[in-house]
């Protein structure tokens, strides 16, 4: 009976040390699991947004502009050529020249760059004037196309030159010509109190005369 007891015994102490080391594995599988379970709560660095991502977008570098005082080389470049045109329009004729083509009582003076023009010139007298001035492409066309005008060409005179008058009597001559790709126009009035055909053959005669002088003026 005695032997029973203690086997027993023995057996539930056996049995105690089997449930205490069962129950130290449990707690230290618990202890590791625990771990990895804190540490997979953590935020994923796959998660975390990218250094290029969350820098800011670099600007777009600023347009090149011309600097202050610069020329704009591309628009002086496509400047139409004016040859070697003297730039005072009262240069290209002399007061002698023109005083002695018009065979003026008075002499003729230049009277400086024309204002309402943006190249020409005026010799004048209280009687006289010889007057030339650049004409735009439109005008010239205009001008060498009036089916009101009679044309003649004039030789030596540049490019395109011809003397333009009224097809009915002649009056109010005068000779447009071209010359390094500008146009001109040359008037000559004798007499400033008569604008009819009286003296019509002496302008043709001298704004041709003229016309061919300044001509060369103008190609240098």
């Amino acid at each position: 009976m005695t032997m029973d007891t203690c086997a027993a015994k023995g057996h539930r102490a056996a049995a105690a040390a089997v449930l205490v080391l069962g129950v130290a594995g449990v707690l230290a599988g618990c202890s590791s699991g625990g771990g990895s379970g804190s540490s997979g709560s953590a935020p994923s660095t796959s998660a975390r947004p990218s250094a290029s991502a969350s820098a800011p977008a670099q600007a777009a570098p600023a347009p090149v502009t011309s600097a202050p005082g610069v020329p704009d080389v591309t628009s002086t470049a496509s400047a139409r050529p004016v040859g070697n045109r003297p730039a005072d329009p009262c240069s290209v004729l002399t007061d002698d020249q023109v005083t002695r083509a018009l065979a003026a009582s008075a002499p003729l003076r230049a009277e400086g760059a024309s204002t309402e023009v943006a190249w020409g010139c005026t010799w004048g007298s209280r009687q006289s004037f010889v007057s030339i001035k650049e004409l735009d492409a439109t005008r010239f066309t205009a001008m060498t196309t009036d089916d009101r005008s009679a044309s003649s060409p004039v030789p030596g005179a540049g490019d395109d030159a011809v003397l333009l008058k009224d097809k009915e009597d002649g009056r109010m001559p005068k000779v447009v010509f071209t010359v390094a790709g500008h146009h001109y126009s040359i008037e000559a009035v004798a007499d400033r109190r008569e604008l009819g055909a009286v003296n019509a053959a002496q302008e043709a005669a001298v704004e041709q005369q003229l016309a061919a002088t300044a001509a060369r003026a103008l190609a240098g």
